[in-house]
């Protein structure tokens, strides 16, 4: 079994090199973040003081995948809070083209061990904040399946 850190570092670089993505998050590369649990085990308080301008990239498990062999699936969410339109944001992860690809996000290969991404799903999410208040945010859930 791969290292789901391998798959995500991968999937990392490609929506990095799609310039339209990078583009909604400020122009800078940089704002695509990895969250490694062990540099916080906290990704409830990460989302919660993540800023607007960053996208981060959260590995949320793995599960088995039945067939002849035996095969694992590695989950992944994107996870964002905007002033724009998520739509936009999930039109780049599913349609944006990598620089140096020729097929969309959706298409491409992220590391040589996994197939193309499953098709990924948009969805509001939201953390109580109080009493009547909630904080909200996207999430874009999809994962890969070893080869």
């Amino acid at each position: 079994m791969i290292s789901p850190d391998t798959i995500r570092s991968g999937f990392a670089t490609k929506l990095k090199a799609i310039v339209a993505l990078v583009t909604i998050f400020s122009g800078e590369a940089a704002n695509i973040v990895e969250y490694k649990d062990e540099t916080s085990g906290d990704v409830w308080s990460t989302i919660y003081g993540l800023d607007p301008g960053k996208l981060l990239i959260v590995y949320q498990g793995t599960t088995p995948r039945s067939g002849r062999r035996e095969l694992w699936q590695h989950n992944f969410s994107l996870i964002w809070k905007t002033d724009g339109s998520p739509a936009a944001v999930f039109a780049q992860v599913v349609g944006g083209i990598p620089t140096g690809q020729v097929l969309p996000m959706l298409n491409v290969e992220v590391h040589a061990t996994v197939h193309q991404m499953n098709t990924p799903s948009l969805n509001r999410r939201s953390i109580p904040v109080a009493d009547g208040t909630a904080l909200d945010y996207w999430e874009i859930t999809t994962g890969f399946v070893e080869k």
